[in-house]
């Protein structure tokens, strides 16, 4: 079991944390995830609240480990913390393109990614996994014009995870538009969003001291019920486990998931595996099942590092 030294937890605008912190999603965490569905009941319930004039609206929890040097490694939010993200870039976007360039550059320098003094190279407040972070950047993160252009007509055949990142940022421009167009003051209205997204719309900032004990905030926060959960839940749980030999448990999670992926494999593909993996060597288990049996089989560091390396095994198999 994790030993939790130390835990902060507080409220804060998700729009303010951003501006405050660089965050980076370790590498193996899932990549972008959010659908076409997710991403516009967020709008809309946004949209709600501000058009309610509602004090706050409340976004769920993120949970980060404490970095003093560097970016925070996101354990649980980065869907919301790279969907916030794509939105304010999208109204960055929309300042660009009515010539604005002052306020669009505002918002690039506070929320999205400032530059260093001394050799002005850009370091973005959100660095997503590697699969995605290039992606993010060459195509979300930077400022549109005629190179982001060429770029965005070249691309074939991508990843679901940056179609889906693309399909965010299509939706997030169409809302700002959509805003953009049913008012006489559109910088004013846009700016309310801003000003919404940094103040009032909320999350529960909880840092701790070492990834292991994020794990255990992790395992506690989710309910283990939902379906789009299982997968996630059991890769903390593994990781939470495995303790001081946590890194080996990661490269072995990451071999796997990036197997799958190379394969074209969605994400609810992972959570499917993993249960005919089990089931191999351990009898046909229900879906419903299959986190409390492996929980109770990994009972030690040692198993929590060799069950993901006997998944990928079986992947080399296949």
């Amino acid at each position: 079991m994790a030993i939790i030294e130390k835990l902060e937890a507080r409220l804060d605008g998700i729009g303010h944390l951003l501006a405050d912190r660089y965050f980076a999603v370790p590498a193996y965490q899932r990549a972008y995830s959010w659908t076409d569905e997710q991403i516009e009941e967020l709008l809309r319930d946004l949209s709600d609240a501000i058009r309610q004039k509602d004090a706050e609206y409340f976004l769920g929890t993120v949970v980060l480990t404490k970095n003093q040097s560097g970016p925070h490694a996101v354990i649980d939010g980065q869907q919301r913390l790279a969907t916030i993200s794509i939105l304010i870039c999208a109204v960055r976007n929309y300042f660009i393109a009515i010539g604005d360039a002052e306020r669009a550059d505002e918002l690039h320098r506070e929320y999205l990614a400032k530059k260093e003094l001394r050799g002005l190279s850009e370091t973005a407040h959100l660095t997503l996994m590697a699969s995605d972070n290039s992606f993010y950047e060459a195509y979300i993160l930077l400022k549109p014009g005629p190179t982001a252009k060429e770029k965005s007509k070249a691309k074939k055949g991508i990843p679901a995870s940056h179609a889906r990142l693309e399909t965010a940022l299509r939706l997030c421009t169409e809302h700002v538009t959509t805003l953009a167009k049913t008012t006489h003051t559109p910088a004013v209205v846009l700016l309310d969003w801003i000003y919404y997204l940094n103040d009032k719309v909320k999350v529960i900032v909880v840092e701790v001291n070492d990834e292991a004990a994020a794990y255990t905030i992790f395992e506690v926060l989710n309910d283990r019920g939902l379906e789009l959960s299982v997968s996630d839940l059991l890769k903390n749980f593994i990781f939470r486990v495995a303790s001081d030999k946590v890194s080996d448990a990661q490269a072995h999670w990451s071999l796997m998931t990036g197997i799958l992926e190379g394969a074209g494999a969605e994400e609810k593909s992972l959570k499917t595996f993993i249960r005919h993996a089990w089931a191999s060597s351990n009898g046909v288990t229900r879906e419903k099942d299959l986190y409390d049996k492996i929980r109770k089989h990994v009972t030690g560091k040692q198993r929590a590092v060799a069950w993901p390396r006997i998944s990928v095994s079986l992947l080399g198999s296949m």
